[in-house]
């Protein structure tokens, strides 16, 4: 920069607290931690995968149920660790798959899984996706029960408290809502998220915000005249008392009767809605301050060619053009 004393350096010092991270750091090491024990400690088949299917955690009573050492099934498929015996119809490991697929909380009442060379057992799976506060899924927690050891209705109720536990750690509900009768189905937590009124969901109107109705009925309509497979509503609500924002996910299934249901997964998400609004705050300062600096700022992608990837209007009229013929280009480009 130049000042009335001639041409001088200058350096841009910028400091930022950290604290609150290291903080957050040190919490989520600690839940991580409790999260193990608990999983290795309960009496069910706890596996949990990453985003691409594969194995990260196995507890004891998975690796005896699957027939494998737990560091065996680390790294493999989940299929591939969890072998489904396929029934007549053949459909027992693509119903499997598909829920992987879909990232949604299912349960699987009654599957064949190899458990030894010779040895087969009948159990039920559980499934449930894991979403970081972003809503993006970054795994799957599997529940395996042995049927062989419980009658099936202790089973499905004990399922579905696991599988809550997990939407918990997540701020989410599962459900599966019976299209003709709107009776629910799912986590007990539901009614924390989505009102219940007796036994049936309350309609939409009730719930969501009038400004975001037509964006969560056109969403609907989609999903319900099979322009979508799954759809995904973000919305808002003041039902409880103080704004909240909502992430919900669904797809169209039917249930053992035939009958068509809607299954799929609500989150709250006014957390992560509230730390956005501050993250564009501090950014819409610090670009107006970048912008008033009387200095030349630029900022450049190491590793990507040292192309530009930020700078203020001062540096672009020092080189003739805008800033958005600099913003990703190299030096000479």
């Amino acid at each position: 920069s130049k000042s009335q004393y001639g041409p001088r350096d200058a350096v841009l010092w910028i400091f930022r607290d950290v604290t609150s991270l290291a903080k957050a750091k040190r919490a989520l090491a600690e839940d991580l931690r409790r999260s193990r024990l608990i999983l290795s400690s309960i009496g069910d088949a706890v596996i949990v995968t990453n985003a691409q299917g594969c194995v990260m955690f196995a507890n004891h009573v998975a690796a005896s149920l699957c027939g494998m050492p737990s560091k065996a099934m680390r790294g493999r498929g989940l299929y591939d660790a969890v072998r489904i015996v396929e029934n007549e119809g053949g459909t027992d490991r693509l119903l499997a798959q598909k829920a992987l697929d879909a990232n949604l909380a299912t349960s699987i009442p009654n599957l064949t899984i190899q458990s030894g060379p010779e040895e087969t057992r009948q159990v039920s799976l559980s499934l449930g996706p894991l979403n970081d506060n972003a809503g993006i899924c970054f795994g799957t927690v599997v529940v395996l029960r042995d049927l062989s050891l419980r009658k099936e209705n202790i089973l499905l109720q004990n399922t579905l408290k696991t599988l809550d536990y997990a939407l918990e750690l997540t701020k989410s509900a599962s459900c599966r809502m019976n299209l003709l009768t709107r009776k629910i189905e799912g986590s007990p937590r539901l009614a924390d998220f989505w009102p219940v009124r007796d036994g049936k969901m309350i309609r939409s109107r009730e719930f969501v915000c009038p400004e975001d109705l037509p964006a969560f009925s056109k969403s609907t309509e989609a999903l319900f005249s099979r322009k979508k497979a799954m759809t995904t509503w973000t919305f808002r609500s003041k039902f409880f008392g103080d704004l909240r924002f909502y992430r919900a996910r669904a797809s169209i299934g039917r249930n053992e009767l035939g009958e068509p249901c809607l299954i799929g997964v609500i989150q709250d998400i006014t957390e992560i809605a509230s730390v956005s609004r501050r993250l564009q705050g501090t950014m819409d300062l610090w670009n107006m301050a970048i912008e008033t600096l009387p200095v030349l700022f630029f900022v450049k992608d190491a590793d990507n060619d040292f192309r530009v990837v930020q700078c203020n209007r001062k540096f672009a009229e020092t080189l003739g053009r805008s800033k958005e013929e600099i913003l990703g280009r190299t030096d000479l480009e």
